[in-house]
């Protein structure tokens, strides 16, 4: 019933499990909080907004990541 967070936890599980196949060892509690900063960054940097890519006039896709740090990149 909770799709739109449901699918969050998922792409934060999906960068979480890719980022920890491919540093393969012991998780430390600095290397945790690395992985954890990394899916953060990686879910904020997702479109809020649909944008046709193909469209030359179009702007870039808003993503959480801009209204948080203010900055386009």
């Amino acid at each position: 019933m909770g799709g739109v967070w449901e699918r969050m936890i998922r792409s934060a599980r999906a960068a979480l499990s890719s980022i920890l196949i491919s540093h393969p060892g012991t998780l430390d509690d600095e290397l945790l909080h690395t992985f954890m900063i990394e899916a953060e960054a990686i879910v904020n940097s997702r479109p809020l907004t649909y944008v046709d890519m193909n469209d030359p006039h179009n702007s870039e896709p808003l993503t959480p990541a801009q209204i948080l740090t203010l900055k386009n990149k």
